[in-house]
């Protein structure tokens, strides 16, 4: 094949050719017309772009015909590749699709076009069998979308139930509002039964029984699909093979989001941020399963709300909707409090109870997960790691030890693991400080600290007991100052807050449960200084507690977790302490996360933040930071935090929210604290297996869940119809 390059051609215009030639997916150009043999600019239904454009014989007919590479800036289609066919005179097919034109003329179908209904397959294999697959037998029509998938079915999936939830997958498709050239609504979905796997195939992933039992001379004309009854899947996007698993409703719905994805769909509409509450698409999270707590509702999104952007960081509680076409915001997953107002609607997207605000920020699309952002890994970590805020910087701390991974032994940090006690300055996001040592051996447990006058203070677990140690840091310099034991009871887990300009150490056993507590002074001690007494909070805990000050009502919150009854083991909750000569003396009633017939709970040290900016609302709010229970055969979870809402009746009073996704979990608590108006949040990432990723030190810089880029809802219809569809399967076996 000779080549020939043109120069490149500038946005501004299409360069030129003589003859006759048929855009593939693009328009026709006919030299019999009065201006024959003068050049006749090419016309591409793509938006102009920079591209280069070379002359080749592709269909080794004896033409030269022209390809365009594009380099543009639309989505989907940027880097298309173009052919542009020259077609000689006296020639049968056109378009090369293995029809005559004179046949295309009566069935109606673009003698110019190989693939007139565009969505994948030739108009010549729908009319006929090709490679052994029979296209005309199962119903295609080259006037209609038709999408062919095999399925190979696990054996403890019920038959019945499975050919239930396909059948609802086809009549789900056929009914969908999309016309085609032969002017009939809906799509054809031809669901084929390949296969059962029996228990061997089970252990293999999806792509390696693609690969064997979707036939290769089928490859490029079908799509395949494993099915189970585990729930869930995966699957290539813009591909042909996925997996897709679940019972009555829920395999109907994975299969469809999966099939979405092989036929061009993303999560998140093709915006950046995901879980957009407006893109009603069951490719976002959050509708997967249910629309309006209704699983029969679901489906793809056909656009209502594309004129609406949203901006995390820049939001108007006024939508410019009516309420009858936005009330599904108040039902699942978001449950959004809304307020009719004549031809819009207010919305509270903060929950601070206040309707109507503007320019306020808000994380809105929580419902599958929130995010801290970008997940920076800063090293390793084999205890929770620690915030310390102190005179504007950020500090992390972190502890380690030196030894292999022996699963299954519990790689944590602890007397017969003893490892060093880290810290570093965090500059700006992703730049941080050299590495400090603290200590280089003899940490046995979670470290903490806080700002102490003009100094840091760090507070852990050694052999000899639970050790105080305060630092200076001069021109990049860490300057450690004596050591001291806070008490002698080495398995003491501590924590530390500061309350009205003081550091206030807690201590919890986790034998007793038992909580107590040390009140240090303002400023750090020098010299051989009597240690202030130990004193009991009078209650116990099934986790570490933390504490945060709330400066609009002057008190300690302290979190805690107790076993509410039988069945709600550790569940979190917080109360309220004034700071009085004698000690703590707890204030009001204690508050359930969640309510009291929630069931948020977890078995590991909270971490509490308080929001008093105006996005709270009048009395602010209280951040609750841990992860879920941890049980013995998987001592890892999710981490969550819980924030107070102003309505009492939603969520019991408390909006829970999953970091990241079901995938990001850790041995060890997590940590939060402010910095710069934002969260910064970090925790110690479990892969399961104790491998190489075991134990990374991940932060995220952006912890109240807020995006910087905007969101919307995304016209899926429309992409398949025009895009998707009909580049889904991108090559066949030769």
């Amino acid at each position: 094949m000779s080549w020939r390059k043109l120069n490149p051609v500038p946005a501004t215009g299409r360069p030129t050719a003589q003859g006759k030639l048929a855009a593939i997916g693009g328009s026709v150009f006919d030299s019999s017309k009065p201006d024959a043999g003068q050049p006749i600019p090419l016309v591409s239904n793509l938006p102009l772009s920079p591209s280069h454009y070379f002359f080749a014989d592709m269909d080794a007919d004896g033409d030269d015909d022209l390809v365009e590479y594009r380099y543009g800036v639309e989505p989907h289609t940027a880097f298309a590749v173009v052919v542009y066919r020259r077609i000689s005179p006296g020639e049968k097919d056109s378009d090369c699709d293995g029809i005559p034109n004179e046949r295309e003329m009566a069935l109606g179908t673009d003698p110019f076009d190989p693939d007139t209904d565009r969505d994948g397959l030739l108009d010549g294999w729908e009319i006929r069998s090709h490679r052994g697959l029979d296209f005309k037998a199962l119903g295609c029509d080259p006037l209609q979308v038709d999408i062919v998938c095999m399925l190979s079915r696990f054996d403890n999936l019920d038959e019945g139930l499975a050919k239930s939830e396909i059948q609802r997958a086809v009549e789900y498709f056929a009914s969908l509002p999309a016309t085609n050239k032969n002017q009939k609504k809906g799509w054809k979905l031809h669901p084929i039964w390949i296969n059962v796997l029996e228990k061997d195939d089970q252990k293999l992933p999806w792509q390696s029984l693609r690969d064997k039992y979707l036939p290769p001379n089928w490859r490029g004309m079908a799509h395949w699909m494993q099915l189970n009854p585990y729930g869930g899947g995966q699957a290539d996007q813009l591909g042909d093979g996925g997996g897709s698993g679940g019972g009555k409703n829920t395999l109907f719905a994975t299969f469809v989001h999966e099939l979405g994805h092989q036929i061009g769909l993303d999560h998140q509409g093709f915006w950046r941020p995901s879980h957009c509450p407006i893109y009603r698409s069951l490719m976002n999270y959050a509708y997967s399963y249910s629309l309006e707590d209704d699983p029969l509702k679901i489906g793809f999104s056909f656009g209502e709300f594309r004129g609406l952007e949203l901006r995390e960081g820049d939001l108007d509680e006024e939508l410019p909707l009516p309420y009858e076409k936005v009330r599904f915001l108040e039902k699942g997953p978001y449950r959004y409090r809304l307020k009719e107002n004549g031809s819009t609607t207010l919305i509270d997207w903060n929950w601070n109870g206040a309707f109507g605000e503007k320019h306020i920020q808000a994380d809105i699309n929580y419902a599958y997960s929130t995010s801290a952002g970008l997940r920076d890994t800063v090293g390793k970590t084999m205890a929770a790691p620690w915030w310390i805020v102190a005179k504007g910087s950020a500090y992390l701390l972190s502890a380690r030890h030196a030894k292999n991974a022996d699963p299954p032994k519990s790689p944590d940090i602890s007397e017969v693991r003893p490892g060093g006690l880290y810290l570093r300055r965090l500059e700006s996001p992703t730049k941080w400080s050299q590495e400090w040592t603290i200590e280089s051996e003899d940490v046995i447990g979670d470290p903490v600290g806080a700002e102490w006058g003009e100094e840091l203070l760090f507070v852990y677990q050694t052999p000899l007991g639970v050790a105080l140690r305060t630092a200076a840091i001069k021109d990049g310099t860490l300057i450690l100052r004596h050591r001291r034991v806070l008490n002698l009871d080495k398995r003491l887990v501590p924590t530390v807050g500061r309350f009205r300009g003081r550091p206030i150490v807690f201590l919890w056993s986790p034998i007793t449960q038992e909580v107590q507590y040390i009140e240090l002074p303002d400023r750090p001690l020098r010299g051989d200084y009597a240690l202030p007494p130990t004193k009991s909070l009078g209650l116990k805990s099934t986790i570490a507690p933390g504490l945060v000050e709330d400066p609009l009502r002057n008190e300690l919150v302290v979190g805690l977790a107790q076993d509410q009854d039988a069945e709600r083991k550790s569940r979190w909750q917080i109360r309220r302490y004034d700071l009085r000569p004698e000690g703590l003396a707890q204030v009001g009633e204690l508050e359930w996360v969640g309510g009291a017939e929630g069931r948020a709970a977890g078995n590991a040290r909270c971490t509490l933040l308080f929001d008093a900016s105006p996005n709270a609302g009048e009395s602010g709010r209280v951040l609750f930071f841990s992860v879920g229970l941890r049980g013995a055969d998987s001592p890892w979870a999710c981490g969550y935090v819980a924030m107070q809402v102003a309505d009492k009746t939603a969520f019991g009073g408390w909006l829970v929210k999953r970091y990241y996704d079901e995938w990001t979990q850790s041995r060890s608590s997590i940590a939060a604290a402010w910095w710069e108006g934002e969260i910064l949040y970090a925790y110690r990432w479990v892969d399961g297996g104790q491998g190489v990723t075991d134990n990374n030190l991940h932060v995220g810089y952006r912890g109240s869940g807020i995006d910087r880029e905007p969101m919307g809802d995304h016209d899926d219809l429309a992409f398949l119809s025009g895009f998707g569809i009909q580049h889904s399967i991108k090559w066949m076996n030769p």
